[in-house]
């Protein structure tokens, strides 16, 4: 296995998250704060080292390795890159050939030497493969991103080595028969890795980046043969054509083929991003079945004159122009040798599969993770950037692949803080090490924030808030800035008024508009000890879908027969809104009487099939052996008994609109079949016809059963199953969304008022017995007992009296209490509440010792039930 390329010096690590914001691979895993390179997903690229503004990357140093190799007496030679002349800038070629000889080398080689053999074996191999597209590349970063990242591109991969693979092996073959060390020298952070390649392994001894070589020039060490000498020693030198030197620009392959293919089949790419964006393009061009450009030159840096070791501080332009006229340069040096043997090598390489795909995770999983930095709906997510992450659903996928952390933001982060502020005699040290990483992220945020404590006291605010707000000296509060409308209102003092987080459209003084959202900051005790307010421009949020859950709290969200409050019951009205849009399968979850067909109702109305018919089809209430007809329909003559006309099917009703297909776990396995393959071909055939007819149907199902269990039970097909649960919409009972409870209750009593010509009222004890219901039979339950109760009334006002005893019994377990329904084993019992606590406990507490602590055992009790608890749920 090659040793790690770039390690992390902890020490210096400080928390700021630029290697995460600048990997390109997220190949680094923050633990305990400190950033650690993945190894296996690290392609090298040096963007960690290049961005680490502490200094904390490390690259793997082979000076002592180099100077062991020069000591040894063995006939060594240095293998340059073709940008030395840049990297190495202000030596001429003169003065570091010389020096290379000083410190102990005996032959130079050119690495542009190989590159011409890569040229021609490149060209050779894109003559007999034009079938696809190919990437000809000399860059191990690039070939590292498709074997980690993009494996499905390993055969648009030529698999020709290197020029420095490709000079090493012509080297060794020369000097077959003698002893001899090759050290590689040039910019590239990856040629390292690439050397440790068990195919690669004792082609080269060592790669030294121009940092390196540089250290070495200051400290020379000779050996026995070339004793140390203070000035320059000359040492053979054997150049290339400038057909190999030009392979360190961009499009140095290319370029040297333009004879041999057509120019328009011909295209380069460099940088990373670039090459990320090619490889998605190719994935893209392949499904389709097109092809552009025939051969891509592909380099991750710009060009080899690029990266993060080059020696100077010259631009990349000034780079090109010293290589450029190096290569035109004329050999008039006698130690100068032009290769022109002609050796018999093998230019030939592999290319492996080395991806390790990481867990991703489902909805509740990354909606929990949320939760727990309390960000419970879209307009939570503040998206600010400051933990490395583009997004807070992507850190929180990170969080679940274990290669981030939950403290990665800002919000927990100033709560932490807060709680430090409290202890401030017995941990002043933490509060200050806390303080410094909070203010680094803080004032990296791109969002404007405003920090004040419980009396609109301003504490702090970023740079971004400052210039979006437009205002130079600060004042000491919140209700100054709202005085002199710097900013009005202010969504601090709101959120300190009302005691809970507010979002509204912020206007300020320089006449610009934000979205404000102020979030209050609790201390252990629940008690709020200070807001902070992030503000966003309005114009970079008009991208945005609408939010239900932006209603006042006492307001109620009604759609095409949907009443609801809830933020739960929100999420599924936001989510089967964005299905709607689209004419994907959708898969219905929950328990009976949640509503399935309203939402089935709502994704059609809100569908671009909304002009089309909705066919509603109960299949379990269908006879089996009516099943195919009433589905296909069917056909005159078709069988005994048909009638004359014939028979249009379901699908055939609802063709050019939607088809509801409620219980769709109980159709027998015979029928779905039939039901699989025309969702597979949009084609149906009537009993006895003759031909199949096309169909443009949208297609809903729902159930009440665990088809993935019935799957694993031979009771449903798997391959149905995944043609269904394209997009998997869960609706929550009634128990779990009880804001619902009361705008429900209300909706049906005015239904039923209206039907029955009656003035009923609820009393003020029966919705709080309503509220505290389980609701087994949810919505059609509570419609139900709606009715009833409306027509049993004899009185105008409904009391706890008209209320049935079973609802009022179970009413009176109190919040948190165990509701026991039906008789089981003890030990399931038992087993199922301990869960249900545990759970519980870790919604509320978020880390094992709060919950050790109010559950009254050591948190190793705690570690180990979840520890259980999840390998069951697995």
């Amino acid at each position: 296995m090659s040793e790690s390329v770039i390690v992390t010096d902890s020490s210096k690590c400080k928390q700021c998250y630029n290697c995460v914001r600048n990997c390109p691979v997220k190949a680094v895993r923050i633990k305990d704060g400190k950033a650690e390179v993945i190894q296996d997903r690290c392609i090298q690229c040096g963007n960690c080292v290049k961005h680490c503004s502490r200094k904390a990357k490390k690259i793997i140093n082979y000076i002592p390795t180099v100077e062991s190799i020069l000591r040894s007496g063995k006939k060594t030679i240095a293998l340059l890159a073709p940008s030395y002349i840049a990297g190495l800038y202000p030596l001429s070629s003169e003065q570091v050939i010389g020096k290379l000889g000083m410190i102990g080398f005996d032959e130079v080689w050119e690495t542009a030497i190989g590159a011409e053999h890569v040229i021609d074996g490149s060209a050779d191999y894109a003559k007999t493969n034009a079938d696809r597209i190919l990437l000809s590349t000399p860059c191990p970063t690039f070939v590292n991103l498709v074997e980690k990242h993009y494996p499905g591109l390993l055969t648009n991969l030529i698999p020709i080595s290197s020029p420095m693979i490709a000079t090493g092996r012509i080297i060794r073959e020369k000097y077959k028969d003698e002893d001899i060390s090759i050290i590689f020298i040039g910019p590239c952070i990856a040629k390292k890795d690439e050397i440790m390649q068990e195919q690669f392994i004792g082609c080269i001894d060592a790669a030294l980046t121009y940092q390196e070589i540089s250290i070495l020039f200051e400290g020379s060490v000779g050996n026995e043969r070339n004793p140390l000498n203070e000035e320059a020693v000359p040492v053979p030198y054997y150049i290339a054509s400038p057909k190999g030197r030009q392979i360190s620009f961009s499009s140095g392959i290319i370029s040297n083929l333009k004879d041999m293919f057509p120019e328009d089949s011909l295209n380069s790419c460099d940088g990373i991003e670039n090459c990320i964006e090619l490889i998605k393009h190719i994935e893209r061009s392949d499904r389709k079945g097109e092809q552009d450009f025939q051969l891509y030159d592909v380099l991750s840096c710009r060009g080899c004159i690029d990266g993060v070791c080059m020696e100077n501080d010259l631009l990349i332009q000034e780079r090109r122009k010293i290589i450029t006229d190096f290569i035109g340069k004329k050999n008039e040096n006698a130690d100068h040798i032009q290769f022109t043997d002609h050796l018999d090598i093998e230019m030939g390489r592999s290319f492996h599969n080395r991806m390790i795909p990481l867990r991703q995770p489902d909805e509740s999983s990354i909606q929990e993770i949320l939760a727990r930095i309390d960000k419970y709906s879209e307009e939570d997510e503040l998206n600010c950037g400051a933990c490395g992450y583009n997004s807070c659903r992507e850190k929180a996928i990170a969080v679940y692949q274990g290669i981030a952390e939950v403290e990665m933001c800002i919000p927990y982060l100033l709560s932490q803080k807060s709680e430090c502020y409290l202890k401030l005699s017995d941990t002043f040290e933490t509060v200050n090490s806390l303080n410094e990483q909070l203010n680094a992220i803080f004032e990296s945020s791109y969002d404007g924030m405003i920090v004040c404590d419980a009396t609109g006291k301003i504490i702090k605010a970023n740079s971004a808030w400052r210039n979006m707000v437009g205002i130079g000296e600060m004042p000491e509060t919140e209700k100054e800035l709202e005085d002199c409308r710097a900013v009005y209102p202010s969504a601090a003092l709101l959120a300190l008024k009302e005691k809970r987080r507010v979002t509204f459209l912020q206007e300020c003084k320089n006449g610009r508009k934000f979205i404000a959202t102020g979030n209050p900051i609790c201390s252990e005790k629940n008690e709020m000890i200070g807001v902070v307010t992030n503000i966003r421009d309005i114009e970079e949020l008009s991208r945005l879908t609408h939010n239900v859950l932006k209603k006042n709290e006492k307001e109620t969200s009604s759609y095409s027969g949907i009443i609801t409050k809830s933020q739960e019951f929100g999420k599924v009205f936001e989510l089967a809104a964005q299905a709607a849009k689209f004419k994907s399968t959708v898969l219905l979850l929950g328990e009976t009487g949640v509503g399935k067909d309203v939402i089935a109702r709502l994704i059609h109305n809100l569908s671009p099939l909304k002009d089309g018919p909705y066919v509603k089809v109960n299949c379990g209430a269908i006879p089996e052996n009516l099943l195919e007809s009433e589905f296909f329909g069917y056909e005159y003559g078709a069988f005994t008994g048909a009638n004359k006309d014939g028979k249009t099917g379901f699908f055939e009703e609802a063709n050019s609109g939607t088809i509801f297909l409620d219980e769709i776990g109980d159709l027998p396995l015979s029928m779905q079949v039939k039901l699989l393959q025309v969702i597979q071909d949009k084609f149906v055939r009537r009993i006895g016809a003759s031909k199949s007819e096309a169909i443009d149907v949208r297609i809903i199902a729902a159930t009440n059963n665990d088809l993935k269990k019935m799957v694993e039970e031979g009771k449903f097909r798997e391959d149905l199953y995944y043609r269904l649960n394209v997009i998997s919409i869960h609706i929550p009972p009634l128990r779990e969304r009880k804001d619902d409870i009361t705008p429900l209750a209300y909706h049906f009593l005015d239904v039923f008022n209206k039907q029955y010509g009656s003035k009923k009222e609820f009393g003020p004890d029966v919705l709080d017995l309503l509220a505290r219901y389980y609701w087994p039979g949810n919505v059609r339950e509570l419609q139900n007992l709606i009715e009833r109760i409306v027509v049993i009334s004899k009185e105008s006002e409904i009391s706890s009296r008209d209320i049935p005893p079973y609802v009022k019994q179970l009413s009176k377990a109190q919040h948190g209490q165990i509701i026991v329904n039906n008789i089981i084993p003890l030990k399931e019992a038992i087993s199922e509440v301990e869960k249900q606590i545990i759970n519980h406990a870790y919604k509320v507490y978020g880390n094992t010792y709060k919950m050790a602590e109010a559950l009254g055992v050591n948190q190793s009790t705690i570690v180990r039930k979840l520890k259980q608890i999840q390998d069951k749920d697995k």
